[in-house]
């Protein structure tokens, strides 16, 4: 095996070169992008009840905050309500983050004074800090685990038909832009990971392991290892 190879023969080092492929990657780093997204919107709800709060790569988010976020999420980004799905079932993806607010108060006009001493007029500009924009609260759309939990919530007489969490964070990750960095970045995690699973045992010193840099173009999602 590889690891043999590099234990019997100490003047051997390896690159190792990560790499992705564009279309069978796109879900998954949107996918990944919407965690984290989840994962900061908790972490600034407990910020504002405790400034000393853990870093967000830290905290635990509950499968019951998980699926009221993401019913924050689609009521956020679909203002106008949640369209009805598509042809082959899944939603359109999302307009801009958009909460509507009320407009900010105008600002004091400069007042006109004249001193008495010399009669000379001249303008007091009255400087008011602007009124923040007020948020209106967001009410949550209706997220349910199963598809026999949304068809039982929709036969309720009154009730709004609910979407499972996977077709909400499908409609919400389908929204989401990737950038070629961010490919980049995943080639890059393959290789770490590579990498770590040889070090694990602490039998290969770690300055003969390379990460190179992943071809921008892509070569599939693998790890290339190269000997020399």
């Amino acid at each position: 095996t590889l690891r043999k190879a590099l234990k019997g023969r100490p003047a051997l080092n390896l690159d190792i070169t990560g790499s992705y492929d564009a279309a069978a990657d796109l879900d998954a780093v949107r996918d990944q992008t919407l965690t984290k997204q989840v994962r900061f919107r908790r972490w600034e709800e407990l910020r504002k009840e405790n400034p000393n709060t853990p870093p967000a790569s830290e905290i635990v988010v509950t499968p019951e905050d998980e699926i009221r976020i993401i019913g924050l999420f689609m009521a956020e980004r679909y203002p106008a309500g949640v369209p009805a799905p598509t042809v082959d079932g899944t939603l359109p993806p999302p307009a801009p983050l958009y909460r509507s607010m009320t407009p900010a108060a105008p600002a004091k006009q400069p007042v006109r004074l004249v001193s008495r001493r010399s009669g000379r007029v001249f303008d007091s500009r009255v400087y008011t800090t602007p009124a923040k924009p007020k948020v209106e609260p967001v009410k949550p759309v209706a997220i349910v685990l199963a598809t026999g939990d949304a068809a039982a919530t929709a036969a309720t007489p009154g009730a709004a038909p609910a979407l499972t969490l996977a077709d909400a964070r499908r409609a919400l990750a389908s929204g989401i832009p990737v950038l070629p960095e961010d490919l980049l970045k995943l080639a890059d995690a393959r290789a770490q990971r590579v990498r770590d699973a040889l070090l694990a045992n602490g039998e290969i010193d770690a300055g003969r392991l390379f990460l190179t840099p992943p071809a921008p173009e892509g070569k599939g999602t693998r790890v290339f290892l190269q000997l020399r």
